[in-house]
């Protein structure tokens, strides 16, 4: 069993080298896949998780928030909303998660 977390934690490790060195972490959404603009790193969501950093580019974080915006309804036929949780680490993004939006559309268009 010790062998086998020992292996698997190897190869996390290996993989998460590998991404580093390759740059892709920063570089595109992870939503989306589109590369991030400036005003995307910037100005990144501010989850309440200490170790989480997690990002994702202004559009997606647009919809994001429009989905949240009214109570959904699931094929069962029962109601249901959606919350403002980073994708993440399931944090709570909506205290910070307009400004954020506001930040990277005076970014956006000012630049």
């Amino acid at each position: 069993m010790a062998d086998l977390i020992t292996s698997l934690l190897k190869s996390m490790s290996s993989a998460s080298a590998s991404a580093e060195e390759e740059g892709d972490d920063d570089d595109c959404c992870p939503l989306c896949s589109t590369d991030l603009e400036p005003y995307d790193t910037e100005h990144p969501t501010q989850c309440p998780s200490k170790h989480c950093h997690f990002n994702f580019c202004l559009n997606c974080i647009e919809q994001f928030i429009q989905s949240t915006s009214s109570t959904q309804e699931a094929s069962d036929g029962n109601a249901f909303h959606v919350f403002l949780h980073c994708p993440n680490c399931r944090s709570n993004l909506g205290p910070s998660i307009r400004d954020t939006v506001l930040l990277r559309k005076v970014d956006k268009y000012l630049k």
